[in-house]
């Protein structure tokens, strides 16, 4: 018992953003949020030696990029929806948690930033 709660608070420790995000409330029929949420709780929990930790955190940070940046989960909806229409084998959701690592770098690389002027006019 004791051992369990010793490894999911050290879980915890490295996924600040987990209350958020399993308590993230999405549409009933919102498919993709309800597989990406799951995979993450499975994926926390099961990961709890060292060298995962350090993964264990950058997921808990897309996830909740995920969840909070109305326009990388248009871009992750829009993505695995495209590729569930393809018909093709390849199950995305297999490994999520480098998949979804994948698109964030590409969102993050080729969504326009937001500029903000310093020059007073």
């Amino acid at each position: 018992m004791w051992e369990v709660e010793i490894i999911s608070n050290k879980v915890l420790k490295y996924s600040p953003n987990y209350n958020d995000i399993v308590n993230y409330n999405f549409d009933e029929d919102d498919f993709v949020s309800q597989r990406i949420i799951n995979y993450y709780q499975e994926y926390l929990f099961g990961n709890i030696y060292k060298p995962q930790l350090k993964k264990i955190k950058v997921f808990d940070k897309i996830v909740w990029e995920y969840i909070k940046n109305d326009q990388f989960y248009q871009y992750v909806q829009y993505y695995l929806k495209e590729l569930e229409l393809s018909n093709s084998d390849l199950d995305y959701y297999e490994h999520l948690d480098r998949n979804l690592e994948k698109l964030y770098k590409d969102f993050d690389k080729n969504s326009l930033k937001k500029v903000v002027s310093t020059k007073w006019l």
